[in-house]
């Protein structure tokens, strides 16, 4: 790559509102070049980072360096988004693509758009479907899920007032 299309690659990812004001100028060229797509071994290089000088590791590691990459990144999928949509809408329209391809782009964009398809919850229990147990299976079954759930349990707050393996729920109120 060029020192032209690097400079315009870093150009292009600019974006008002993205403050990489508190980066060095090698910082913010990897942030920017790697936010374009820039692989990051090159982006290092392209930055000014010397090889192998274990620059990659140390910029990886730098928590600053890794919120502008994602804020730049960010700003580039919500500029990118409207294109993106409209070649979805327009794959579901056209009618000269193959079938499989429109329900795919369709289902897609439902999807995105938070239209989830329902999930078919597995009932069977042991085998069995609830309205398949006795009474007593499902009361060992609720009894198997409750013990599991506490187990899984974490205090929050204050574990002073947790109740204690074995105590009565409401002990720590008296």
């Amino acid at each position: 790559m060029s020192s032209r299309e690097l400079s315009e690659n870093a150009a292009a990812v600019r974006v008002p509102g993205v403050d990489l004001s508190h980066l060095t100028d090698k910082q913010r060229t990897y942030a920017e070049l790697v936010a374009t797509g820039v692989e990051r071994d090159r982006a290092a290089d392209l930055a000014g980072y010397a090889p192998g000088s274990g620059a990659l590791v140390t910029i990886e590691t730098n928590s600053k360096v890794q919120a502008a990459v994602a804020a730049l990144t960010a700003a580039r999928l919500q500029s990118a988004a409207p294109a993106a949509l409209a070649l979805i809408e327009r794959f579901v329209r056209d009618e000269q693509l193959a079938p499989k391809i429109r329900l795919d782009a369709a289902k897609d964009l439902l999807n995105r758009g938070g239209y989830l398809p329902p999930r078919q919850v597995d009932a069977a229990i042991g085998g069995k479907s609830q309205n398949e147990m006795s009474s007593d299976e499902l009361r060992a079954f609720v009894d198997q899920a409750e013990k599991t759930l506490a187990e899984r349990a974490r205090p929050v707050g204050n574990a002073a007032l947790a109740p204690q393996p074995g105590g009565q729920p409401t002990e720590f109120l008296d």
